[in-house]
């Protein structure tokens, strides 16, 4: 049985209604609001984040994705067992340790598509990284969600283990190489917030849903983040709010 075949076994179809920009009466979060939200989620995230970005914006090689990965995956809690166990980055000795025998067979298998997707998001102009999902046409956007959705597939069966169906670290891999169209999501964000197994899905539902809040309140999300944090993506503060929604849904 395929890997999506097998997860659907488990989960079912599902389809994704859930709004993360909003609250359940429809009404816009203010961009007070989430600016608070981005302040309160904490520096380790905030400084992780923006490092990422900046080593990932102007050019993707083995080295930067192999280190970016290892810079985040601890910070999500995601090395603790599993596949990736014990991963994470020296930077007093530029040094990754740990186990880095799938997130090379990662790159091995997908790294080829990773370039070329870099290189599409590259070509849409070194200012327009930050807002590049929603700024993009309509055309351009749902090919490079069909590009992203294609290396998810492909990186997912290294993310599998005894305990996890690998949906979760596939996509913190992508939002650690591309974090100007990736969206990191974890188990109960798969489950309880967007509920389907389809990331190409909760991507462009992403793009929609950050453009419709844009267009409601008038305001740009990315303006909605502190100062200090300038360089901050769409999907890096969709995140927080998404986060968020975690608990809001259980309830």
């Amino acid at each position: 049985m395929a890997t999506r075949d097998l997860i659907i076994y488990y989960w079912g179809i599902m389809t994704i209604n859930t709004k993360i920009l909003f609250r359940k009466n429809g009404i816009p979060y203010s961009p007070r609001f989430i600016k608070r939200c981005v302040s309160e989620f904490g520096t380790s995230y905030n400084d992780i984040v923006l490092e990422i970005i900046n080593r990932s914006r102007a050019n993707l090689s083995r080295k930067i994705f192999l280190t970016n990965v290892a810079i985040l995956m601890p910070n999500f809690l995601m090395t603790r067992q599993g596949p990736f166990h014990g991963l994470r980055y020296i930077r007093e000795k530029d040094k990754i340790i740990g186990n880095t025998k799938r997130l090379r067979q990662c790159w091995d298998i997908a790294g080829k598509e990773m370039k070329n997707l870099k290189q599409i998001i590259r070509s849409q102009g070194a200012d327009a990284y930050q807002r590049i999902l929603v700024e993009m046409t309509s055309n351009d956007r749902e090919e490079l969600v069909l590009r992203l959705w294609k290396v998810f597939k492909m990186i997912l069966p290294m993310c599998i283990g005894k305990s996890t169906l690998g949906l979760v670290a596939a996509s913190k891999i992508l939002f650690a190489i591309f974090p100007e169209v990736a969206l990191p999501i974890d188990n109960t964000q798969w489950k309880k917030v967007f509920k389907t197994v389809d990331y190409s899905d909760i991507i462009m539902h992403m793009a929609d849903e950050i453009r419709s809040w844009e267009k409601k309140t008038g305001d740009k999300l990315d303006s909605c983040v502190p100062e200090e944090l300038t360089g901050m993506t769409l999907p890096a503060i969709y995140n927080v709010m998404a986060m968020r929604a975690r608990f809001r849904e259980r309830g």
